[in-house]
């Protein structure tokens, strides 16, 4: 055994070690993690890679550990995820950086050879496991620890720069890594928020013009000059949906989400059904549900005579898609279910009453989601099997739903009475609005069920929307999620507008049920009037001004 493995071996049980420790062991170790890290810059890359991989458990379970280290693992990982600089031909179109390495994109991909076996690995082959499983630590450390990515400079710029030359120079031979591995620049703008990777997306977008030519096409759409010319740029786009290689077909349906629906629905949904729902059935995963997404531009809003002709293939592979049945031997993959039931529902929506004819299909597989979807992963494929379920029961009628309608809402009512996850603000939004469209679907014969839905609203409606109050800027902090700041008589005000947009929703809901119920909601009618008028005096008041009285 070589001094290499022997290391291995020791940062092994390190980590073993560390993950294992409680707050105070902890406190205790955090001396180990230097000697570990210090290994990395003397290592070969046979062994680089492994050693990252080793260490990337502790960015889920510890990630606070890697503070002291981040300017120092930003100055060594960079140069790995980089392409080189070549400065021989010139970069054209076609090849802006010709010369360079090919850098296999997304990181985390199967199927290459380990420096661990006993294949033989050519030089080239062992930067690339370098590069990914380098990218891939970043990622991970990104995702555990958002608020430090922010704030060390150039940690955000390396990877968005990495993933988009990754991207531009995918190989033809590792189309099965891209479509099976999710892409470091979703999970890093998934973890940063659009305002912190958008910027740097469009710093570096222009490395990657020659892929976005097409797509910008597209885009110019909206523009009133280029309507006249969408119908040729239409043209160009739809051969693309049957090409080969799937890396181009996701291209094509990306474009088409970036086409004015309008203009589209209007002129040219024959052309753009005709190559859409076809490629519903793609063999690959990222590339069906792409094309899922693609769908929603034209049945949000179309006229429902436009998209009756196309319901039945539409709705018949979107079934097909989230349940592909025993035969076929595959696991549906969970954001491919998301997809599904969100097109789903913009088609229920747009398609109203027609709808009836596949809810004995539809119905049982959203039942099905709603019982098993019990993880904090789940929350938004929880959420989207919720509103689907919600729409397809006003669309049928109170006649077709009534069989199913005790069913859903047994589930609800469990899903209601779960412990409540802080952190969540999707499922209790989806909630409510799911039992609005439930009332609307069965009428008066919701009635029963008012003294299961009332309470937690008419507490929703009653909850106080945090506020917190800071003398300058520099006591704000990273501003988190469902809050905004105002500037206010020198002072800064945080609020927790998230608070404030479910309470406007709670008196929609309130609307709802009094409209559909009438004299059947009277029990409840005197205190949703006192908090109505409560609030809407609040408001004619100036609602920031006097919330302190709240």
């Amino acid at each position: 055994m070589d001094s290499a493995q022997v290391q291995l071996a020791a940062l092994r049980a390190s980590v073993s070690y560390l993950t294992a420790c409680d707050q105070l062991q902890l406190s205790h170790s955090l001396s180990l993690l230097y000697s570990m890290l210090d290994t990395l810059p003397s290592l070969p890359n046979i062994h680089l890679k492994s050693f990252l991989s080793s260490l990337m458990l502790l960015c889920s379970s510890h990630p606070n550990l890697f503070v002291p280290h981040m300017d120092a693992l930003l100055s060594f990982l960079r140069g790995f995820i980089m392409p080189s600089v070549d400065s021989g031909p010139t970069p054209t179109v076609a090849k802006p950086f010709p010369g360079t390495s090919s850098f296999t994109f997304p990181p985390g991909g199967s199927g290459s050879r380990t420096p661990d076996g006993n294949d033989e690995v050519t030089e080239d082959e062992e930067k690339e496991l370098v590069r990914k499983a380098a990218l891939e630590f970043m990622v991970s450390l990104t995702e555990a620890k958002p608020a430090l990515a922010k704030r060390l400079e150039g940690w955000t710029a390396a990877m968005v720069r990495a993933s988009l030359e990754g991207m531009g120079e995918l190989p033809e031979d590792t189309l099965d890594s891209w479509l099976e591995a999710d892409q470091s620049l979703d999970r890093v703008a998934c973890a940063l928020g659009g305002k912190a990777a958008l910027p740097l997306v469009f710093q570096y977008i222009l490395l990657r013009h020659a892929g976005l030519m097409a797509i910008a096409g597209i885009a110019e759409g909206t523009n009133k000059v280029m309507q006249m010319e969408l119908g040729k740029v239409v043209n160009l786009v739809t051969p693309m949906f049957k090409d080969t290689r799937p890396c181009v077909r996701y291209a094509a349906y990306q474009s088409v989400c970036l086409c004015s629906k309008e203009i589209i629905q209007d002129r040219y949904h024959k052309q753009l059904f005709a190559v859409l729902i076809p490629t519903l059935e793609a063999p690959e995963p990222r590339v069906h549900s792409h094309a899922a997404a693609a769908l929603i531009n034209f049945c949000e809003g179309v006229e429902r005579d436009t998209l009756v002709p196309y319901l039945d293939p539409i709705v018949e592979r979107l079934l097909k898609m989230l349940n592909p049945g025993a035969e076929d031997g595959k696991v549906v993959k969970g954001y491919v279910q998301e997809q599904a039931i969100t097109t789903l529902v913009m088609v229920a929506d747009a398609s109203e009453a027609t709808f009836a004819k596949h809810y004995a299909s539809i119905m049982p597989l959203l039942l099905n989601v709603l019982r098993n979807a019990n993880s904090s992963d789940h929350y938004k494929l929880c959420a989207k099997a919720m509103e689907c379920a919600g729409l397809i029961a006003i669309a049928v009628g109170r006649k077709v739903f009534r069989a199913d309608a005790n069913t859903l809402i047994e589930l609800l009512i469990k899903i209601q009475n779960s412990p409540v996850d802080p952190s969540d603000t999707m499922l209790p939004t989806f909630l409510i609005a799911t039992w609005a469209k439930i009332c609307q679907a069965l009428g008066i014969e919701f009635e029963p069920f008012l003294p299961v839905v009332m309470p937690p609203l008419l507490n929703a409606a009653s909850a106080k929307a945090d506020v917190s109050i800071y003398d300058d800027e520099d006591d704000v902090g990273e501003t988190r999620e469902g809050w905004e700041t105002i500037s206010m008589d020198d002072h800064i005000v945080g609020i927790r507008t998230s608070t404030i947009d479910e309470k406007c929703q709670v008196f929609d809901t309130l609307v709802v049920y009094c409209a559909t119920l009438g004299g059947r909601f009277a029990p409840y009618l005197a205190q949703s009037l006192e908090l109505s008028l409560y609030y809407s005096g609040i408001a004619s008041w100036g609602w920031f001004h006097n919330y302190h009285y709240c």
